[in-house]
């Protein structure tokens, strides 16, 4: 069976227009939309919706979460949960949702999975913190997968070596410390933690770490599956600029997470063009 690559919705998700694939003759798209996350997801995609084609929605629940979080926000939590976190973290926070969905044609027909939340933005009023959120796709419940933190720090800003206690003491020691660096953009220095018990490098250095992915892994590990993905290395990583620390950047990433949620996704498009593509066996009326 011929797989949907959902490489393909790249450009989608951060210039918001639709975009084409094939996929055997069948083209797939995304919509998408940007929403105030406190106010109807309302959108021209989700106005159009097919009716018998509806991803599995966020599970809700209430679990307590370990390991690394950035701003209160933790891998593998729901949309409505980061929607928490971001309140929780600065209650003037501004969020903004952008919704997507799934087009594919199937024996010359269009069709649309319903829209579903793929990227949150929460920005500080004054833009002095702003956060990015990115979750899985659907046919599973979705989750974040990708959190991003920039911090801009405009009045007073403190000494690297303040910032950087303040990070050990949140995250504990880091395996990689560059110490501070001069280069073309100023000083610099680079923190990393290991998220996990990955070993094995999946994104290809420079590319980029936000879904879709899999086309990118495939440069590493070419016959990559749900299972070899397992072993990716994934990481906390934090950027400071200058000192004083004019801006910060914060970034983890469960790329393990988010392959495998790719080629679950890719099967469940595939599935649905699958259906929408038997043949009939009524004669047909001459």
């Amino acid at each position: 069976m011929k797989m949907l690559p959902l490489a393909i919705v790249s450009a989608c998700l951060f210039y918001l227009a639709a975009c084409t694939g094939d996929s055997g003759g069948q083209p797939a798209s995304t919509d998408s939309s940007n929403t105030a996350a406190d106010k109807p997801a309302a959108s021209a995609a989700a106005d159009s919706r097919s009716a018998e084609v509806k991803p599995v929605a966020s599970a809700s629940r209430s679990k307590t979460y370990s390991g690394f979080d950035i701003a209160g926000i933790y891998l593998g939590m729901s949309p409505e949960e980061v929607t928490a976190a971001m309140k929780a973290y600065d209650p003037s926070i501004v969020i903004k949702e952008d919704l997507i969905s799934f087009n594919y044609n199937a024996l010359a027909q269009r069709y649309k999975t319903d829209s579903f939340p793929h990227y949150m933005n929460g920005t500080v009023p004054g833009g002095s913190v702003s956060l990015d959120v990115r979750f899985t796709y659907p046919p599973e419940p979705l989750t974040v997968v990708m959190v991003s933190r920039g911090h801009k720090q405009q009045v007073e800003p403190v000494s690297q070596a303040l910032y950087v206690e303040s990070l050990v003491e949140k995250y504990g020691t880091p395996a990689v410390d560059s110490g501070s660096m001069n280069t073309r953009n100023g000083v610099e220095r680079v923190l990393e933690w290991p998220i996990g018990n990955g070993t094995v490098q999946c994104m290809p250095e420079g590319a980029g770490s936000t879904p879709p992915i899999l086309d990118r892994i495939a440069r590493r590990l070419p016959d990559a599956s749900p299972g070899s993905v397992e072993t990716c290395i994934s990481t906390l990583r934090y950027v400071l600029r200058g000192d004083p620390v004019l801006r910060a950047s914060g970034f983890m990433f469960d790329v393990a997470a988010a392959a495998k949620a790719e080629f679950a996704s890719q099967e469940w498009i595939q599935s649905l063009i699958d259906e929408k593509s038997k043949a009939g066996d009524e004669k047909p009326k001459l």
